[in-house]
């Protein structure tokens, strides 16, 4: 969906960060959401603008706006969910592009 995206934060010292992104990619992939991958090492004003303090996390995006996030324990479950609930807030609220 184009209106909604995901962006991932990770490192490359984090080995969560390299185990959930493959189930991370998937999801997006399925879901037809956009998916972001931001290593903080290399952009740390990207941790700074999102206020990312500990990485994994996952931010879903509606628009330009903060919709759901997870950091340090992914639940992947949830994080479908989440997906789930961005895709009907954009179908309901027939948000614009």
């Amino acid at each position: 969906m184009k209106n909604i995206k995901v962006i991932y934060l990770e490192s490359e010292t984090c080995g969560v960060c390299h185990a959930l992104q493959p189930r991370v990619e998937e999801v997006t992939e399925q879901e037809g959401i956009a998916l972001e991958v931001i290593n903080v090492t290399q952009h740390p004003e990207v941790a700074s603008q999102y206020q990312v303090l500990t990485v994994p996390v996952a931010i879903v995006f509606v628009g330009e706006r903060e919709f759901a996030r997870q950091g340090r324990f992914i639940d992947m479950e949830l994080f479908e969910k989440q997906l789930q609930q961005a895709k009907e807030f954009v179908q309901m609220e027939d948000y614009p592009s």
